[in-house]
């Protein structure tokens, strides 16, 4: 006897039903942000969230785009819908918007020499990198240490180029005979722009060696 044939019943997709998808990466306080989900499904799908949902500063447009500048850092749950007369399709995110970044300078030492000047050079970081530029400003002063006779008073602006975490500033100390105890001067950041100052204050020490 002959077994009967067995007919496989193969199921596709339906193309008209929407779907959509992405995961958008981390954003940052006042940093500029945009990610575009995903959407199949005809005809087009118009992408949705509820507004209270998102981080503060971010909306999402019919075409699927989330951006602005976000405002609050935290970590933000919500659900995006897609629908396009076919059906709907939903993706649940979670989107973390970190703070700004913060600026920090550490103390550095140099032996003055006896004569003529020597670079001190401190280095100011940056927790994370940044998208944007960040600025800071910085200034000398004094502490045991005179300026104009032990060390050049000296002031600029630091900027952080999108994606450096580190920059460098230069103080000359001035080199002497004179026999005297260890020295010191402070840098000090101050107005930043696009981060915030977790450790703004610096000394620097003038070793002797008469």
């Amino acid at each position: 006897m002959v077994p009967p044939s067995r007919a496989s019943i193969v199921v596709t997709p339906n193309p008209d039903l929407p779907t959509v998808s992405g995961t958008p990466p981390a954003g940052g306080v006042g940093e500029p942000y945009s990610f575009p989900f995903t959407t199949t499904g005809l005809p087009a799908s118009t992408v949705s969230a509820p507004p209270e949902d998102l981080p503060p500063g971010l909306t999402l447009s019919p075409a699927g785009v989330l951006a602005g500048t976000p405002t609050v850092a935290g970590s933000y749950a919500f659900t995006v819908t897609a629908a396009n007369g076919n059906g709907t399709a939903t993706e649940d995110v979670v989107l973390v918007i970190r703070p700004r970044p913060s600026l920090a300078i550490g103390d550095r030492s140099v032996v003055e020499g006896n004569s003529g000047t020597r670079p001190l050079v401190f280095t100011v970081r940056l927790s994370r990198a940044s998208t944007i530029p960040v600025t800071v400003r910085w200034h000398t002063a004094n502490g045991t240490a005179v300026a104009g006779s032990d060390y050049s008073a000296a002031s600029g602006v630091l900027t952080f180029r999108p994606g450096q975490t580190t920059a460098t500033l230069t103080v000359l100390v001035h080199g002497d005979r004179q026999k005297e105890p260890t020295e010191t001067f402070h840098v000090r950041l101050g107005n930043p722009g696009g981060a915030s100052i977790a450790a703004g204050d610096a000394i620097g020490h003038i070793v002797n060696d008469d």
